[in-house]
């Protein structure tokens, strides 16, 4: 492998990296502010700044999460010369914010570090050592990487203070050593297993935000690249997961709607500015306490093939697979995620495990999104398990519920609903209060009010919008469908009896023009798939119009073990394997497995980023670092028992390849080599053989194959009126005939009182008879 340069490693802390964005900026402030204004990301740079440098920094002072986004504005305008907001970064401080505002803090302090007085710097070197400010402060994910980038940050800026840190009271170049430690393990620990704030479209924003403040302003190459490192996932991940201004579930932490203008969640203007996602007018008034400045004033991009991916200029369709562990940055995992990308639509769901005792109240499960010009384009499913729901059902907040579970493939979906007539967790976990009540025996979907509705035979109905059409069935009876529009949406509920279990479900399909022509021909090809549900079991099976068969059967929570979460899902006859093999990331593009993530930049230069170390190194590398391609498939094979087999496949891909059999979807101790031998086979060694070759770039699954194996048959035993001659010729005495007498060409068997011809001879003896040929 070939070493390069860290892709942003200066030798020390740029400048001024918001100076080359200036000369655009008063041009902005006069453009209508009735029209959005999308174009380039220098553009919506600009339209973001001048947003903010509009509005007048307020006086010093206040308390919560302050309006520093202001102040940056400014000094972006102004070249950090900004009286207002030097006067408000120094005469400010935290209001009790130590998390959101000493991010904001840092980016504008090193914006105006050249202009600030020495009565501004002593101020804001006194609010950054008060004791009241804990740079080891934990919080969830977002709320550390704020906290100890900034006391990094903080530290640099002022070598010769001391700062608190837990119980102790360290100096500067202690608190950076020991910050820089603590960045790194979680850096690394979101290499190996994924974060728990997956994609959230509330705090999304501040993981990177803590990130291009470092990458901008430390002096440490190592603390440069582990910014850069953790960016590069969080953006691909981005890229990845959005559609158009939708960033698609699952997702934690956020309980409203997406739509076109981003006046929802915070991660939509990232999108925005990143990828021009959605419709934003310029006259939006910012929120001046998220730091979407940050992104607007950098000089750092996400590398082009992560445009071309957010752009939708790649071929398609793609799937794409991702995980995240549960809180606590654990490596256990809690939510195995596949999104199938089309050139007109998206589909997304997880598997996803509930952890009762957890703080898990905000996560959404499943999404379908599409092209179009509508506010709203998508589709989402819930139960409400969280009881404030029971008095205002419509709100659509608190989705996460562990009583629904999604199979996901391509195009098409099962979903099964097992709703207990009591809550077997009732008072247990984080927010346990909003769980007090009866259960709910509920599921519901939504989709946008503007879409074309049909009901169709069987209880499926189809919505279209423009040249995407989706079919849905309600695999209850007694569904009703509610035609009120709920902030947007209409709803479609499958609704049981108040203290009793509720067992339902819902089957997708999503279609387009180009595929079907018209919204008829869609629902005629879709009415005709067979269906089969079997309520005992909990199974259904759907063979939709591309030819997939999809049987999916739901797996009871008990008390939320690993375990006990993971439903039985196959395609085709596959069984699709949620478990230690699913990885970080997998797109056709992206791979992250092992703490080493890689990026196509081209048909031959793949960017590397390996965090198996303490710290990451980054690398452009030559050559094309290619994914396990099958070249020879295994076959069916037969064998007779007490023989051997051998299956065997061959593959390509950049080495070293590792192989993994597996008999009827369980992995084969030992089978790690892409031939399988089989000696001594009996009749359990006889199902179906696949095998996953995986490599550092990806993975790829044989189709099944079929190992018959052959009994060996006892021969056909002499027999005599029946009755079986032994080896050595004689009757076998526990069928005793009785006596036999013999008289020329003829016997005859005392008890059965009948002669039988035979032309042999027969000699008696007591108790049994000889044949004598």
């Amino acid at each position: 492998m070939n070493k390069g340069a860290l892709m942003h490693s200066p030798s020390s802390f740029p400048a001024r990296p918001f100076s080359r964005l200036r000369p655009f900026l008063v041009t902005v402030l006069v453009l209508s502010a009735a029209l959005p204004l999308q174009g380039t990301y220098e553009e919506r740079a600009q339209q973001l700044l001048a947003n903010l440098a509009s509005v007048d920094v307020p006086s010093p002072g206040g308390t919560g999460k302050l309006p520093y986004g202001l102040a940056i504005g400014h000094l972006a305008l102004t070249d950090g010369e900004s009286e207002a907001a030097r006067a408000y970064l120094a005469g400010s401080g935290y209001g009790g914010e130590i998390f959101f505002n000493s991010l904001q803090q840092v980016r504008a302090l090193y914006m105006a570090r050249d202009h600030l007085t020495g009565d501004q710097l002593e101020a804001i070197r006194s609010q950054a050592t008060s004791s009241s400010n804990n740079w080891n402060n934990s919080g969830t994910e977002n709320h550390r990487k704020m906290t100890w980038s900034s006391g990094y940050l903080l530290a640099q800026f002022f070598p010769d203070a001391e700062w608190r840190y837990g119980n102790e009271t360290l100096d500067s170049p202690t608190l950076m050593s020991r910050l820089k430690e603590r960045l790194a393990d979680v850096g690394r620990n979101e290499f190996q297993a994924g974060y728990s704030e997956f994609l959230s479209p509330n705090y999304e924003i501040y993981h990177v935000a803590s990130m291009i403040n470092l990458l901008d302003y430390a002096e440490d190459p190592e603390v440069r690249a582990l910014a850069e490192a953790n960016l590069l996932q969080h953006l691909s991940l981005m890229a990845l997961g959005s559609f158009e201004e939708v960033v698609l579930p699952p997702w934690s932490r956020y309980a409203g709607v997406q739509n076109r203008d981003a006046t929802g969640a915070s991660i939509q203007l990232l999108t925005w500015l990143f990828w021009g996602h959605g419709n934003v007018p310029a006259s939006r008034d910012f929120d001046s306490t998220i730091p979407i400045s940050f992104f607007a004033v950098t000089d750092w991009r996400p590398p082009e093939i992560l445009d071309l991916i957010a752009q939708r200029e790649v071929d398609y369709p793609y799937t794409a697979r991702m995980q995240q562990p549960h809180f606590g940055w654990n490596t256990e995992r809690y939510s195995m995620r596949t999104t199938y990308q089309d050139e007109r639509f998206a589909i997304s769901s997880g598997v996803y495990r509930f952890l009762p005792n957890a703080f898990q109240l905000d996560d959404s499960q499943f999404a379908i999104a599409w092209d179009g010009g509508a506010q709203i384009r998508q589709i989402h499913a819930y139960h409400p398990y969280w009881r404030q729901m029971v008095d205002n059902l419509g709100d659509w907040l608190r989705p996460t519920s562990p009583f629904m579970q999604t199979g996901h493939h391509e195009n098409s979906a099962i979903m099964l609903f097992d709703i207990p007539a009591e809550d077997p967790w009732a008072g247990r976990g984080q927010w346990s209060g909003e769980r007090e009540g009866p259960m709910v025996p509920l599921a519901q979907l939504r989709f946008p009010s503007h879409m074309n509705y049909t009901a169709g035979a069987d209880d499926w109905f189809f919505v279209t919008d423009g040249p995407v059409y989706i079919g849905i069935k309600v695999l209850k009876e007694g569904w009703t469908r509610d035609r009120r529009a709920l902030s947007g949406y209409n709803v479609i509920k499958s609704e049981g009896t108040d203290g009793e279990r509720w067992q339902t479900g819902f089957i997708y399909e999503v279609g387009t023009e180009a595929e079907f022509g018209t919204p008829e021909a869609f629902q005629a090809a879709v009415e005709a798939n067979p269906v089969s549900v079997d309520w005992e079991t909990m199974t259904v099976s759907y063979s939709d119009s591309e030819g997939d068969e999809l049987i999916f059967q739901y797996s009871p929570f008990v008390d939320g073990s690993i375990n006990e979460w993971i439903p039985d899902f196959q395609v085709n006859g596959e069984a699709i394997r949620y478990d230690e093999n699913w990885p970080v990331l997998e797109s056709p593009w992206t791979s992250l497995e092992d703490n080493l993530f890689l990026l196509k930049l081209g048909d031959n230069e793949t960017l590397v980023a390996d965090w198996s170390d303490d710290l990451p190194t980054i690398e452009t590398v030559e050559g094309s670092l290619e994914p396990p391609v099958i070249a020879e498939p295994p076959a069916d094979s037969t064998a007779e028992a007490g023989g051997s087999v051998t299956l065997s496949v061959e593959a390509s891909g950049t080495e070293p390849l590792s192989f993994q059999w597996y008999r009827d979807g369980d992995p084969i101790e030992g089978a790690t080599e892409a031939t399988l031998t089989l000696n001594g086979v009996s009749s359990a060694d006889a199902g179906l053989y696949t095998v996953e070759i995986r490599n550092s770039y990806g993975t790829a699954s044989s189709e099944s194959v079929t190992l018959t194996v052959e009994e060996e048959q006892p021969p056909e035993p002499d027999t005599w009126a029946g009755y079986p001659i032994d080896e050595n010729g004689y009757v076998n005495t526990e069928g005793f005939l009785g006596w036999i007498y013999p008289d020329g060409d003829f016997v005859l068997v005392f008890l059965l009182d009948k002669w039988i011809y035979l032309p042999e001879s027969f000699v008696s003896e007591v108790g049994a008879w000889s044949y004598v040929p």
